[in-house]
């Protein structure tokens, strides 16, 4: 599901470069943001649902750049402040290395 993941990100972002050619590069960077939270929800099969609420208040951050009108550099650093905080956040909750591998196959 990851690599399906990853194929699907890229061919939407050629494709996202194809439809918004003419856009300003605050809309780029926004739908950019958009696309990229949208394909962050198969990533939840594979991650877990922290990567699933990582999504959802990605889109909504991008929608509301979007709809805002506002200079894009506070929701691209609300995204990247996401990903900071979600990403040690699973980092921190990760399995200890010393703990048997049997107990990290699911069932």
């Amino acid at each position: 599901m990851l690599v399906a993941a990853i194929v699907l990100e890229v061919c939407s972002l050629g494709t996202l470069s194809l439809v918004l050619a003419d856009a300003s590069p605050r809309d780029y960077w926004l739908w950019t943001l958009l696309v990229v939270g949208i394909l962050f929800v198969p990533m939840a099969v594979a991650f877990g649902p922290r990567m699933a609420l990582l999504a959802a208040l990605r889109i909504v951050n991008a929608i509301l750049g979007i709809v805002s009108g506002t200079v894009p550099c506070l929701f691209s650093g609300a995204d990247g402040l996401l990903k900071m905080l979600f990403g040690a956040s699973m980092l921190i909750a990760r399995p200890s290395r010393d703990a048997p591998m049997y107990a990290y196959r699911r069932r």
